[in-house]
């Protein structure tokens, strides 16, 4: 006898993933594996964005493509010449890259 459907259960497995993603980082020691871990999750993201406007529209567009690549040129110029977080030039790479 179960509780959940199948539905349900295989929701409760999705959100238990995503829990332990967004805490996977706080448990890598390694400087390498946390930056490995942290470019395929950013990749993930623009992977799955770009199967949503492809896969399910049926857009063939590279538009948000191009707004990730000038995100991160401007987050990364600004990072380097300012000395400041790349965290922190993130919210105006996305400005720019909006803009």
């Amino acid at each position: 006898m179960t509780l959940l459907s199948p539905a349900a259960r295989q929701n409760v497995l999705l959100v238990v993933l995503l829990i332990a993603l967004a805490v996977a980082p706080a448990f890598i020691g390694n400087p390498y594996l946390l930056h490995l871990f942290i470019l395929s999750m950013i990749y993930a993201m623009l992977t799955a964005s770009w199967n949503l406007i492809n896969g399910y529209a049926g857009l063939f567009t590279f538009g948000h493509q191009a707004f990730f690549g000038l995100g991160a040129y401007t987050s990364s110029l600004v990072a380097m010449h300012t000395r400041l977080s790349p965290w922190a030039t993130m919210w105006l790479a996305g400005t720019v890259g909006g803009l």
